[in-house]
């Protein structure tokens, strides 16, 4: 079994956050009248900024 790298990591992260999106689009999608978009659009606001610096961290090599 390999070792776990830190890209490794990264990609579990990744993988973490897009799975608070996904219950957060749900939660709203079945929420009442005071539902607010707030929640998600901060989620995914970590997501894509935890994406690009996975890349730039790829490309930097």
């Amino acid at each position: 079994m390999p070792i776990p790298t830190l890209q490794d990591r990264q990609l579990a992260e990744i993988d973490d956050l897009a799975n608070v999106v996904m219950i957060r689009l749900r939660n709203y999608l079945h929420g009442g009248p005071t539902r607010d978009p707030a929640p998600i659009r901060s989620a995914l606001q970590v997501y894509a900024d935890t994406v690009a610096a996975f890349i730039d961290g790829i490309d930097e090599r």
